[in-house]
């Protein structure tokens, strides 16, 4: 049986998911209006800007990742599919925000690109199901092109049916 997937989307302190990636996570994943911290639906936001739609100080964005990687680990039997929390309307790079997730659990599935800014040189983590595997001893199943275990890039997005682990860059889901 296939664990649950929940969609982690950057979000505003007041819950006003109008933009981006807390659109596409009221639109398609149940997250709520007016609720701009934690789980609702099959989704799960992390405050990156105030109720004033100011962004935040990155100490205080961590607070909430910090509390959203407790959440993960309390619910092992859900898959989290993270964004670029931040790296969008609040205007981080990457490189300030890719460090917070570092200790996520093993149910945390974080962007390709961020996995390779703290990545150890040997050790390669599947992007959609979270899988560790040593660079130096690759499954058969490995696609070593785009970093991902085959089995899962063949699994197909839920809203436009393509094939690939990168599903949450649907264009459809980000509209």
């Amino acid at each position: 049986m296939a664990r649950q997937t929940i969609y982690v989307f950057g979000s505003n302190e007041g819950g006003y998911h109008g933009a981006g990636t807390a659109l596409a996570a009221r639109q398609f994943y149940g997250a709520l209006m007016y609720v701009g911290v934690g789980p609702t639906g099959d989704s799960y936001a992390i405050p990156t800007k105030d109720k004033n739609l100011q962004t935040l100080p990155l100490e205080r964005i961590a607070f909430f990742v910090r509390q959203f990687g407790l959440y993960a680990k309390a619910h092992p039997e859900l898959l989290f599919h993270v964004t670029k929390v931040g790296c969008g309307l609040a205007g981080y790079d990457d490189y300030d925000i890719a460090g917070m997730f570092e200790d996520m659990p093993d149910n945390v599935g974080l962007p390709g690109d961020w996995i390779t800014l703290y990545a150890e040189d040997d050790t390669l983590r599947c992007d959609h199901c979270t899988r560790l595997e040593c660079a130096s001893d690759l499954t058969p199943d490995w696609n070593s092109e785009t970093g991902n275990h085959l089995s899962c890039e063949a699994q197909r997005c839920p809203e436009c049916g393509a094939k690939g682990a990168h599903w949450l860059s649907c264009p459809r889901v980000g509209s």
